[in-house]
């Protein structure tokens, strides 16, 4: 009963952020663009790189450690609510790139089952964490457009782009979780 009182606030703003018209262009424009740095990190591992690819090291870092690394890579990310954009697509497009080039590269040399069991389970929060954080990248940018072209935009904004901060280190942090310690172990037994 408490815990429901308590989660209940939480989950109404979840909704009404991911259900705000701003925000859902704004996740789209970030998923966009990371897909298409997946596209292209995955076609040239593919073009590129001869048909054995490169090794892929198993390696536990720590469930703190990955966390960290994550939240670092999301930093730049984040940055786009300071510079209007820039550093978010910059780095949506190169975190796309990069794992692109990593599930092609494991797929040469692991199949497709053990990159679905290595990448996939952390990879269904860390991918939804960064296209969180690249829509709250985007914001500023969306945010002076709509007032130059008097679209408008909803009265809560800057609380749905918070959410979006806010929801975005949650998933990153169930990501380092099931990355540091259920991967490991699937890539150990595999």
């Amino acid at each position: 009963m408490v815990v429901a009182k308590l989660v209940r606030p939480a989950l109404s703003a979840l909704v009404n952020s991911f259900t705000s018209k701003s925000v859902k262009i704004l996740l789209s424009i970030s998923g966009l663009v990371y897909s298409a740095g997946w596209i292209v990190g995955f076609l040239s591992c593919k073009l590129f790189l001869p048909p054995e690819g490169p090794i892929v090291p198993i390696h536990n870092s720590g469930v703190i450690q990955i966390l960290v690394h994550n939240l670092r890579a999301g930093a730049p990310i984040l940055a786009g609510v300071a510079t209007f954009g820039f550093t978010t697509f910059f780095f949506l497009i190169m975190n796309g790139i990069v794992a692109g080039f990593a599930a092609a590269s494991a797929q040469k040399v692991m199949g497709w089952e053990q990159v679905c069991l290595r990448i996939l389970p952390h990879g269904l929060f860390e991918i939804p964490a960064t296209v969180a954080w690249g829509a709250a990248g985007f914001s500023s940018v969306w945010w002076v457009l709509t007032r130059m072209f008097d679209i408008g935009v909803e009265e809560k904004f800057w609380h749905h782009v918070l959410v979006l901060i806010a929801a975005g280190g949650i998933l990153l942090a169930i990501a380092a979780v099931i990355e540091g310690a259920i991967t490991y172990r699937f890539a150990l037994n595999s």
